[in-house]
Protein backbone atom coordinates (compact mmCIF):
# COMPACT_ATOMS: atom_id res chain seq x y z
CA UNK A 1 0.00 0.00 0.00
CA UNK A 2 1.37 3.40 -0.96
CA UNK A 3 -1.07 5.62 0.90
CA UNK A 4 -4.66 6.52 1.59
CA UNK A 5 -7.30 8.64 -0.04
CA UNK A 6 -10.67 10.14 0.86
CA UNK A 7 -13.74 9.15 -1.09
CA UNK A 8 -16.91 11.22 -0.92
CA UNK A 9 -20.09 9.16 -0.72
CA UNK A 10 -21.87 11.83 -2.76
CA UNK A 11 -24.58 12.11 -0.11
CA UNK A 12 -25.20 14.13 3.02
CA UNK A 13 -25.34 12.35 6.36
CA UNK A 14 -28.72 11.49 7.93
CA UNK A 15 -30.15 14.47 9.78
CA UNK A 16 -27.97 17.02 7.95
CA UNK A 17 -29.46 19.78 5.82
CA UNK A 18 -28.49 19.34 2.16
CA UNK A 19 -28.24 23.05 1.33
CA UNK A 20 -26.21 23.78 4.45
CA UNK A 21 -23.87 20.87 3.70
CA UNK A 22 -23.35 22.17 0.13
CA UNK A 23 -22.60 25.67 1.41
CA UNK A 24 -20.11 24.48 4.03
CA UNK A 25 -18.44 22.10 1.57
CA UNK A 26 -17.94 25.03 -0.82
CA UNK A 27 -16.43 27.11 1.99
CA UNK A 28 -14.20 24.26 3.11
CA UNK A 29 -12.63 23.64 -0.30
CA UNK A 30 -13.00 27.20 -1.60
CA UNK A 31 -15.04 26.24 -4.65
CA UNK A 32 -18.26 27.49 -6.20
CA UNK A 33 -21.64 26.43 -4.88
CA UNK A 34 -22.53 24.62 -8.11
CA UNK A 35 -19.27 22.65 -7.89
CA UNK A 36 -20.00 21.58 -4.32
CA UNK A 37 -23.55 20.62 -5.32
CA UNK A 38 -22.18 18.46 -8.14
CA UNK A 39 -20.01 16.60 -5.61
CA UNK A 40 -23.16 15.66 -3.64
CA UNK A 41 -25.12 14.11 -6.49
CA UNK A 42 -25.19 10.61 -4.99
CA UNK A 43 -22.12 9.30 -6.82
CA UNK A 44 -18.96 8.38 -4.86
CA UNK A 45 -15.75 10.06 -5.99
CA UNK A 46 -12.22 10.41 -4.58
CA UNK A 47 -10.97 13.79 -3.39
CA UNK A 48 -7.24 13.38 -2.80
CA UNK A 49 -4.43 10.94 -3.32
CA UNK A 50 -1.43 9.68 -1.37
CA UNK A 51 -2.37 11.01 2.06
CA UNK A 52 -0.97 9.73 5.35
CA UNK A 53 -3.61 7.86 7.32
CA UNK A 54 -3.71 10.44 10.13
CA UNK A 55 -4.31 13.35 7.75
CA UNK A 56 -6.89 11.39 5.76
CA UNK A 57 -8.83 10.59 8.93
CA UNK A 58 -8.65 14.21 10.02
CA UNK A 59 -10.14 15.42 6.74
CA UNK A 60 -12.77 12.69 6.92
CA UNK A 61 -13.84 13.90 10.38
CA UNK A 62 -14.02 17.46 9.09
CA UNK A 63 -16.27 16.42 6.21
CA UNK A 64 -18.53 14.42 8.52
CA UNK A 65 -18.71 17.38 10.86
CA UNK A 66 -20.26 19.52 8.11
CA UNK A 67 -22.68 16.72 7.21
CA UNK A 68 -20.93 15.18 4.19
CA UNK A 69 -20.45 11.43 4.02
CA UNK A 70 -16.88 10.30 3.34
CA UNK A 71 -14.64 7.30 3.86
CA UNK A 72 -10.90 6.60 3.94
CA UNK A 73 -9.55 3.83 1.76
CA UNK A 74 -6.10 2.46 1.04
CA UNK A 75 -4.63 2.98 -2.43
CA UNK A 76 -2.80 0.08 -4.08
CA UNK A 77 0.62 1.06 -5.35
CA UNK A 78 -0.43 0.53 -8.97
CA UNK A 79 -3.40 2.88 -8.63
CA UNK A 80 -1.22 5.93 -8.89
CA UNK A 81 -0.10 4.96 -12.42
CA UNK A 82 -3.57 4.49 -13.87
CA UNK A 83 -6.30 7.01 -14.42
CA UNK A 84 -5.97 10.36 -12.62
CA UNK A 85 -8.43 10.83 -9.75
CA UNK A 86 -10.75 13.72 -9.11
CA UNK A 87 -9.15 16.32 -6.89
CA UNK A 88 -9.75 19.89 -5.89
CA UNK A 89 -6.05 20.58 -6.36
CA UNK A 90 -3.92 20.33 -9.55
CA UNK A 91 -2.83 16.85 -10.65
CA UNK A 92 0.83 17.33 -11.36
CA UNK A 93 1.34 14.13 -13.34
CA UNK A 94 -1.66 14.64 -15.66
CA UNK A 95 -0.35 15.03 -19.23
CA UNK A 96 -1.33 18.07 -21.19
CA UNK A 97 -2.34 15.99 -24.19
CA UNK A 98 -5.98 16.18 -25.17
CA UNK A 99 -6.06 12.37 -25.29
CA UNK A 100 -5.59 12.03 -21.47
CA UNK A 101 -8.49 10.56 -19.52
CA UNK A 102 -10.44 13.15 -17.57
CA UNK A 103 -13.21 13.03 -14.96
CA UNK A 104 -15.66 15.92 -14.68
CA UNK A 105 -15.55 17.46 -11.18
CA UNK A 106 -19.20 18.50 -11.48
CA UNK A 107 -21.07 15.46 -12.80
CA UNK A 108 -18.39 12.75 -12.56
CA UNK A 109 -18.50 11.87 -16.29
CA UNK A 110 -15.24 10.30 -17.53
CA UNK A 111 -13.98 10.94 -21.07
CA UNK A 112 -10.81 10.89 -23.09
CA UNK A 113 -9.42 14.35 -23.79
CA UNK A 114 -11.29 17.53 -24.39
CA UNK A 115 -11.48 20.87 -22.62
CA UNK A 116 -15.16 20.67 -21.65
CA UNK A 117 -17.37 17.96 -20.23
CA UNK A 118 -19.29 16.05 -22.87
CA UNK A 119 -22.25 15.61 -20.49
CA UNK A 120 -22.70 18.92 -18.60
CA UNK A 121 -20.44 21.29 -20.58
CA UNK A 122 -18.32 22.54 -17.65
CA UNK A 123 -14.93 23.98 -18.65
CA UNK A 124 -12.20 21.92 -16.96
CA UNK A 125 -9.66 24.75 -16.69
CA UNK A 126 -12.09 26.86 -14.68
CA UNK A 127 -12.69 24.08 -12.18
CA UNK A 128 -9.25 22.45 -12.15
CA UNK A 129 -6.56 25.17 -12.05
CA UNK A 130 -3.17 24.55 -13.66
CA UNK A 131 -0.36 23.09 -11.52
CA UNK A 132 1.34 26.43 -10.94
CA UNK A 133 -1.81 28.13 -9.66
CA UNK A 134 -1.13 30.22 -6.57
CA UNK A 135 -3.96 28.52 -4.67
CA UNK A 136 -2.61 24.96 -4.98
CA UNK A 137 -2.76 22.97 -1.78
CA UNK A 138 0.95 23.11 -1.02
CA UNK A 139 1.31 26.84 -1.74
CA UNK A 140 -1.94 28.22 -0.34
CA UNK A 141 -1.43 31.12 2.04
CA UNK A 142 -3.90 30.80 4.91
CA UNK A 143 -4.99 33.62 7.15
CA UNK A 144 -5.34 33.14 10.92
CA UNK A 145 -9.12 33.12 10.46
CA UNK A 146 -8.80 30.30 7.89
CA UNK A 147 -6.88 28.19 10.41
CA UNK A 148 -9.36 28.63 13.26
CA UNK A 149 -11.40 25.45 12.55
CA UNK A 150 -8.21 23.39 12.71
CA UNK A 151 -7.12 25.13 15.90
CA UNK A 152 -10.47 24.81 17.69
CA UNK A 153 -10.93 21.14 16.71
CA UNK A 154 -14.20 20.66 18.69
CA UNK A 155 -17.26 22.88 19.21
CA UNK A 156 -16.15 25.02 16.27
CA UNK A 157 -19.69 26.23 15.63
CA UNK A 158 -19.91 27.63 19.19
CA UNK A 159 -16.67 29.59 19.15
CA UNK A 160 -16.51 30.91 15.58
CA UNK A 161 -19.44 33.37 15.83
CA UNK A 162 -17.93 34.91 18.97
CA UNK A 163 -14.47 35.06 17.43
CA UNK A 164 -15.89 36.70 14.31
CA UNK A 165 -17.57 39.29 16.51
CA UNK A 166 -14.21 40.16 18.13
CA UNK A 167 -12.64 40.41 14.68
CA UNK A 168 -15.35 42.80 13.50
CA UNK A 169 -14.54 44.97 16.53
CA UNK A 170 -10.92 45.10 15.47
CA UNK A 171 -9.81 42.64 18.13
CA UNK A 172 -11.30 44.68 20.97
CA UNK A 173 -12.96 43.13 24.00
CA UNK A 174 -16.70 42.58 24.20
CA UNK A 175 -18.36 40.71 27.08
CA UNK A 176 -19.70 37.26 26.25
CA UNK A 177 -20.81 34.47 28.54
CA UNK A 178 -19.03 31.13 28.72
CA UNK A 179 -20.77 28.46 30.82
CA UNK A 180 -17.83 26.03 31.33
CA UNK A 181 -15.76 28.91 32.70
CA UNK A 182 -18.57 29.73 35.12
CA UNK A 183 -18.23 26.59 37.22
CA UNK A 184 -14.67 25.37 36.63
CA UNK A 185 -12.64 28.04 34.78
CA UNK A 186 -9.22 26.54 35.40
CA UNK A 187 -10.37 23.09 34.18
CA UNK A 188 -11.73 24.68 30.99
CA UNK A 189 -8.42 26.48 30.47
CA UNK A 190 -6.53 23.21 30.90
CA UNK A 191 -8.86 21.49 28.43
CA UNK A 192 -8.12 24.21 25.85
CA UNK A 193 -4.34 24.16 26.63
CA UNK A 194 -4.26 27.67 28.09
CA UNK A 195 -1.62 26.72 30.65
CA UNK A 196 -0.77 30.16 32.07
CA UNK A 197 -4.39 31.23 32.30
CA UNK A 198 -5.26 27.93 33.98
CA UNK A 199 -2.75 28.68 36.75
CA UNK A 200 -4.05 32.24 37.20
CA UNK A 201 -7.65 31.03 37.31
CA UNK A 202 -6.81 28.41 39.93
CA UNK A 203 -5.05 30.98 42.10
CA UNK A 204 -7.98 33.39 41.83
CA UNK A 205 -10.67 30.74 42.29
CA UNK A 206 -9.18 28.66 45.10
CA UNK A 207 -6.08 30.06 46.73
CA UNK A 208 -7.09 33.71 47.04
CA UNK A 209 -10.48 33.10 48.74
CA UNK A 210 -8.80 30.56 51.03
CA UNK A 211 -6.26 33.22 52.02
CA UNK A 212 -9.01 35.77 52.69
CA UNK A 213 -10.85 33.37 54.98
CA UNK A 214 -7.72 32.37 56.85
CA UNK A 215 -6.78 36.02 57.34
CA UNK A 216 -10.19 36.81 58.85
CA UNK A 217 -9.88 33.90 61.27
CA UNK A 218 -6.43 35.06 62.36
CA UNK A 219 -7.73 38.61 62.91
CA UNK A 220 -10.61 37.37 65.04
CA UNK A 221 -8.33 35.09 67.06
CA UNK A 222 -6.25 38.13 68.02
CA UNK A 223 -9.28 40.07 69.17
CA UNK A 224 -9.76 42.20 66.07
CA UNK A 225 -13.33 42.09 64.84
CA UNK A 226 -13.38 42.68 61.06
CA UNK A 227 -15.43 45.70 60.11
CA UNK A 228 -18.55 45.24 58.00
CA UNK A 229 -16.88 47.32 55.30
CA UNK A 230 -13.98 44.87 55.08
CA UNK A 231 -16.26 41.84 54.99
CA UNK A 232 -18.41 43.52 52.33
CA UNK A 233 -15.38 44.43 50.23
CA UNK A 234 -14.07 40.86 50.37
CA UNK A 235 -17.50 39.53 49.42
CA UNK A 236 -17.63 41.85 46.41
CA UNK A 237 -14.13 40.80 45.42
CA UNK A 238 -15.12 37.13 45.58
CA UNK A 239 -18.14 37.89 43.38
CA UNK A 240 -15.98 39.78 40.89
CA UNK A 241 -13.52 36.88 40.71
CA UNK A 242 -16.43 34.53 40.06
CA UNK A 243 -17.86 36.70 37.26
CA UNK A 244 -14.68 37.79 35.50
CA UNK A 245 -13.81 34.41 33.98
CA UNK A 246 -17.11 33.52 32.27
CA UNK A 247 -17.32 37.08 30.94
CA UNK A 248 -13.80 37.07 29.48
CA UNK A 249 -13.09 33.40 28.66
CA UNK A 250 -14.11 33.63 24.98
CA UNK A 251 -12.03 36.76 24.46
CA UNK A 252 -8.98 35.33 26.24
CA UNK A 253 -9.20 32.24 24.06
CA UNK A 254 -9.62 34.40 20.95
CA UNK A 255 -6.53 36.49 21.73
CA UNK A 256 -4.48 33.38 22.46
CA UNK A 257 -5.63 31.65 19.24
CA UNK A 258 -4.98 34.65 17.02
CA UNK A 259 -1.47 35.15 18.38
CA UNK A 260 -0.55 31.53 17.77
CA UNK A 261 -2.22 31.34 14.37
CA UNK A 262 -0.71 34.65 13.26
CA UNK A 263 2.78 33.20 13.65
CA UNK A 264 1.78 29.96 11.92
CA UNK A 265 0.20 31.80 8.97
CA UNK A 266 3.42 33.80 8.50
CA UNK A 267 5.80 30.83 8.62
CA UNK A 268 3.89 27.99 6.94
CA UNK A 269 1.68 27.37 3.93
CA UNK A 270 -0.69 24.72 2.66
CA UNK A 271 -1.05 21.51 4.62
CA UNK A 272 1.90 22.42 6.82
CA UNK A 273 -0.04 25.40 8.13
CA UNK A 274 -3.11 23.24 8.77
CA UNK A 275 -1.07 20.64 10.63
CA UNK A 276 0.69 23.26 12.76
CA UNK A 277 -2.63 24.88 13.65
CA UNK A 278 -4.08 21.53 14.70
CA UNK A 279 -1.03 20.78 16.85
CA UNK A 280 -1.03 24.23 18.47
CA UNK A 281 -4.71 24.07 19.41
CA UNK A 282 -7.14 21.30 20.05
CA UNK A 283 -8.10 19.97 23.46
CA UNK A 284 -6.54 17.83 26.17
CA UNK A 285 -8.63 15.62 28.42
CA UNK A 286 -5.50 14.32 30.13
CA UNK A 287 -4.63 17.85 31.27
CA UNK A 288 -8.03 18.12 32.99
CA UNK A 289 -7.45 14.88 34.92
CA UNK A 290 -3.96 15.97 35.95
CA UNK A 291 -5.30 19.40 36.94
CA UNK A 292 -7.91 17.86 39.24
CA UNK A 293 -5.33 15.59 40.87
CA UNK A 294 -2.83 18.44 41.30
CA UNK A 295 -5.50 20.68 42.84
CA UNK A 296 -6.53 17.98 45.30
CA UNK A 297 -2.91 17.37 46.28
CA UNK A 298 -2.21 21.06 46.83
CA UNK A 299 -5.37 21.68 48.85
CA UNK A 300 -4.76 18.54 50.92
CA UNK A 301 -1.21 19.65 51.61
CA UNK A 302 -2.33 23.12 52.64
CA UNK A 303 -5.00 21.66 54.93
CA UNK A 304 -2.50 19.34 56.57
CA UNK A 305 -0.01 22.14 56.99
CA UNK A 306 -2.48 24.63 58.43
CA UNK A 307 -4.81 22.33 60.38
CA UNK A 308 -2.82 22.54 63.66
CA UNK A 309 -2.73 26.31 63.34
CA UNK A 310 -6.46 26.48 62.56
CA UNK A 311 -7.27 24.22 65.50
CA UNK A 312 -5.25 26.40 67.86
CA UNK A 313 -6.90 29.53 66.48
CA UNK A 314 -10.34 27.96 66.89
CA UNK A 315 -9.67 27.03 70.49
CA UNK A 316 -8.28 30.46 71.27
CA UNK A 317 -11.24 32.11 69.55
CA UNK A 318 -13.75 29.96 71.43
CA UNK A 319 -12.09 30.64 74.75
CA UNK A 320 -11.84 34.37 74.11
CA UNK A 321 -15.61 34.40 73.55
CA UNK A 322 -16.53 32.17 76.49
CA UNK A 323 -15.86 34.71 79.25
CA UNK A 324 -13.60 34.98 82.29
CA UNK A 325 -12.96 32.17 84.77
CA UNK A 326 -12.36 32.91 88.41
CA UNK A 327 -9.60 30.66 89.70
CA UNK A 328 -9.18 29.23 93.16
CA UNK A 329 -7.76 32.54 94.36
CA UNK A 330 -10.91 34.37 93.27
CA UNK A 331 -9.14 36.41 90.58
CA UNK A 332 -10.50 36.63 87.03
CA UNK A 333 -8.44 35.00 84.27
CA UNK A 334 -8.64 33.94 80.70
CA UNK A 335 -8.29 30.21 80.27
CA UNK A 336 -5.02 30.68 78.42
CA UNK A 337 -3.55 32.56 81.41
CA UNK A 338 -4.16 29.77 83.90
CA UNK A 339 -1.39 27.31 84.65
CA UNK A 340 -3.31 24.19 83.77
CA UNK A 341 -0.44 21.92 84.77
CA UNK A 342 -1.08 22.99 88.39
CA UNK A 343 -4.80 22.24 88.21
CA UNK A 344 -6.36 18.96 89.16
CA UNK A 345 -8.05 16.84 86.47
CA UNK A 346 -11.42 17.67 88.04
CA UNK A 347 -10.76 21.42 87.80
CA UNK A 348 -9.73 21.16 84.12
CA UNK A 349 -12.80 19.06 83.27
CA UNK A 350 -15.09 21.49 85.13
CA UNK A 351 -13.65 24.51 83.32
CA UNK A 352 -14.23 22.77 79.98
CA UNK A 353 -17.90 22.24 80.86
CA UNK A 354 -18.28 25.84 82.00
CA UNK A 355 -16.84 27.05 78.70
CA UNK A 356 -19.12 24.74 76.74
CA UNK A 357 -22.18 26.15 78.50
CA UNK A 358 -20.97 29.74 78.02
CA UNK A 359 -20.30 29.34 74.27
CA UNK A 360 -23.69 27.69 73.71
CA UNK A 361 -25.40 30.47 75.65
CA UNK A 362 -23.64 33.14 73.61
CA UNK A 363 -24.74 31.50 70.37
CA UNK A 364 -28.33 31.34 71.70
CA UNK A 365 -28.25 35.03 72.67
CA UNK A 366 -27.03 36.10 69.23
CA UNK A 367 -29.49 33.83 67.43
CA UNK A 368 -32.49 35.19 69.38
CA UNK A 369 -31.20 38.82 69.56
CA UNK A 370 -31.52 38.80 73.35
CA UNK A 371 -30.19 41.98 74.98
CA UNK A 372 -31.16 41.40 78.62
CA UNK A 373 -29.71 38.83 81.02
CA UNK A 374 -33.05 38.69 82.79
CA UNK A 375 -34.50 36.82 79.80
CA UNK A 376 -32.10 33.92 80.23
CA UNK A 377 -33.63 30.71 81.51
CA UNK A 378 -31.51 27.54 82.10
CA UNK A 379 -34.41 25.25 81.18
CA UNK A 380 -35.01 27.02 77.89
CA UNK A 381 -31.29 27.03 77.14
CA UNK A 382 -31.07 23.29 77.77
CA UNK A 383 -34.06 22.62 75.54
CA UNK A 384 -33.07 24.89 72.64
CA UNK A 385 -29.41 23.91 72.70
CA UNK A 386 -30.15 20.25 73.46
CA UNK A 387 -27.67 20.29 76.35
CA UNK A 388 -27.62 16.98 78.24
CA UNK A 389 -28.09 17.01 82.01
CA UNK A 390 -24.55 15.74 82.51
CA UNK A 391 -23.16 19.00 81.13
CA UNK A 392 -24.89 20.88 83.94
CA UNK A 393 -22.80 18.97 86.49
CA UNK A 394 -19.13 19.56 87.33
CA UNK A 395 -16.43 16.93 87.57
CA UNK A 396 -17.50 16.20 91.17
CA UNK A 397 -21.02 15.40 89.86
CA UNK A 398 -22.51 18.41 91.56
CA UNK A 399 -24.96 20.83 89.85
CA UNK A 400 -23.57 23.90 88.07
CA UNK A 401 -25.44 27.01 89.07
CA UNK A 402 -26.63 29.60 86.57
CA UNK A 403 -26.64 33.17 87.91
CA UNK A 404 -27.46 36.58 86.44
CA UNK A 405 -26.33 39.95 87.73
CA UNK A 406 -26.97 43.12 85.78
CA UNK A 407 -26.18 42.52 82.13
CA UNK A 408 -23.86 39.61 82.92
CA UNK A 409 -24.43 35.94 83.55
CA UNK A 410 -22.31 33.29 85.27
CA UNK A 411 -21.91 29.54 85.56
CA UNK A 412 -20.62 28.47 89.00
CA UNK A 413 -19.17 25.21 90.28
CA UNK A 414 -18.87 24.65 94.06
CA UNK A 415 -15.42 23.18 93.55
CA UNK A 416 -13.83 20.37 95.51
CA UNK A 417 -15.35 21.28 98.87
CA UNK A 418 -18.90 21.13 97.54
CA UNK A 419 -19.87 24.47 99.07
CA UNK A 420 -20.88 27.43 96.92
CA UNK A 421 -19.40 30.92 97.36
CA UNK A 422 -16.15 29.67 98.85
CA UNK A 423 -12.56 30.20 97.76
CA UNK A 424 -12.32 27.10 95.57
CA UNK A 425 -15.40 27.89 93.46
CA UNK A 426 -14.90 27.97 89.69
CA UNK A 427 -16.99 30.68 88.04
CA UNK A 428 -17.23 31.67 84.40
CA UNK A 429 -18.68 35.14 83.83
CA UNK A 430 -19.77 36.64 80.52
CA UNK A 431 -21.73 39.67 79.31
CA UNK A 432 -24.64 40.03 76.92
CA UNK A 433 -23.20 40.57 73.38
CA UNK A 434 -23.11 44.25 72.49
CA UNK A 435 -23.82 45.37 76.06
CA UNK A 436 -21.02 46.78 78.22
Amino acid sequence: MSGYRIVLSGQVLPGADHEEAVRRLAELFRIQIHQAAGMLDGKPRPLKRELPLEKAERIQRKLQHIGVGARVEAIPAVAATTLPELTLEPIEDTPASSSAAKSCPKCGHEQLGGETCERCGVVFDKVMPPPDDEHSDQRRQYTPEDLLPEFLAVNVERYLPKFQRFSRLGGKFAPTWHWPATFAPYLWALYRKLWVWALLMWLATFLLPFGFGFGLVVMMSHGYAPSPWLVGALSLLDLALWLVWPLTANYLYYRYAMRRLGLIAQRYRGDDALDRAADAGGVSGAAVVLGILASLLVMTGLSSLLSPRLAAIGQHLARSRSGAIESVSGRSHRRSDLHEDKLTPEQRETMTRLESLAIGTRVWLIRHSVTSAGLLDPKRLSKDLEVPDSTWRDAWRRPIRFETHGQAYSFRSAGADGRYNTADDLVLTNHIPGVK
